[in-house]
Formats: structure tokens, C-alpha cells, sequence
């Protein structure tokens, strides 16, 4: 929690934990800036959609191929209408976050979110879960999806490394060069 306040604080936002389980990625906890009073609300007992949130996508990306088979197999709701649910446009877009370290949604979920979102690691070096910043869409700028990318990377490596993960060599390199 210490480190989810630190972070809804550096960046004036909604920072979320979310793990998959199963088949599900469930948010695990949050915390919110006392920056703005219009902000990303989140329910403990919601479950994220891996096509269409930034948590999804970030923790989607570093899963076996089978594992995204599978789920790229699945009807894909359209939730807004700007989520995508072509699998081959997905599937392309998660190997670009795999060669950058992190997600980005804009209005996949819901229209008016746009998040950020780093992946995080066991002690095996398997992708459990991510982690997010969360912002009302008119306030994510250039300059603030910037901001938070180094703040947010750096958080996801402390998470990692606190319950003992281990981050894979591949991100490592680029989280190094990002933070």
C-alpha cells in the first residue's frame, strides 16, 4: 500500500494493483491522490477485461502463447467504442508492449479512462499481475503520460522485488533505460 500511495501521489492519480487468477485479473488493491476530486473510481470485487484495460494488456503481453491463445479466443466485449477486439490487432499490440515494458489504454474500458500499466513478476520471473495509473482521459497529456511512465516502471520493479519476483533480463534492459 505504501508504494500505491506513493505513486497516486507523484503522479496525481488512481494507482491500482491487479493479479490474474485464473483466468481473471482482479484488482487487488488501490489508492487514490487527493490531487484532483474527479478520479478513476475502482470496485474491489470487478474483474479487468485483458483486451481492454491497460492491466490487461501489460500482463497479457508477458503470458505464454497460450495462455493469450486462449484468451484471444473468447468473444471480446466492445465495451466502448473505442476497445479493441480484433485478435490479430491485439495480438500485435501486445508485442509491442512487450518490446517497450508497459501498456497504454485510451478508452478501452471506459471511455473517459486513459491508464498506463507495467507488468509484474514472480519469483520465477512469470508475469502475475500489473500495475497501473489511472487518469481522466482530458487530463492525460503528453507530458503527463511522460511523467508517469519512469515513476510508474520504477514502482512496478520495487513491487517485484518486495514480494521477492524477479523481473525477466529482456525488461530489466528496457526498464533500466526507461527509469
Amino acid at each position: 500500500m505504501p508504494i500505491l500511495q506513493t505513486l497516486a501521489n507523484a503522479t496525481g492519480e488512481t494507482a491500482h494493483l491487479s493479479l490474474m487468477m485464473g483466468q481473471h485479473l482482479r484488482p487487488l488493491a488501490h489508492a487514490y491522490s487527493a490531487t484532483h476530486s474527479t478520479r478513476v473510481m475502482l470496485e474491489d470485487t470487478e474483474s479487468f477485461p485483458f483486451h481492454a484495460t491497460s492491466s490487461g494488456l501489460a500482463t497479457l503481453a508477458f503470458q505464454p502463447d497460450s495462455v493469450q491463445r486462449l484468451v484471444l479466443s473468447q468473444p471480446l466485449t466492445k465495451l466502448t467504442r473505442l476497445t479493441e477486439t480484433d485478435p490479430l490487432a491485439i495480438s500485435a499490440r501486445l508485442e509491442t508492449i512487450r518490446n517497450q515494458g508497459w501498456a497504454e489504454s485510451r478508452g478501452g474500458y471506459e471511455a473517459d479512462v486513459h491508464s498506463i500499466a507495467a507488468p509484474l513478476f514472480d519469483t520465477f520471473g512469470h508475469c502475475i499481475g500489473a500495475l497501473s495509473v489511472a487518469a481522466v482521459s482530458s487530463r492525460m497529456t503528453d507530458s503527463q503520460r511522460s511523467a508517469i511512465r519512469p515513476v510508474l516502471i520504477r514502482a512496478a520493479n520495487e513491487i517485484t522485488a518486495l514480494w521477492g519476483g524477479s523481473l525477466p533480463p529482456a525488461i530489466a534492459a528496457i526498464w533500466h533505460k526507461a527509469a
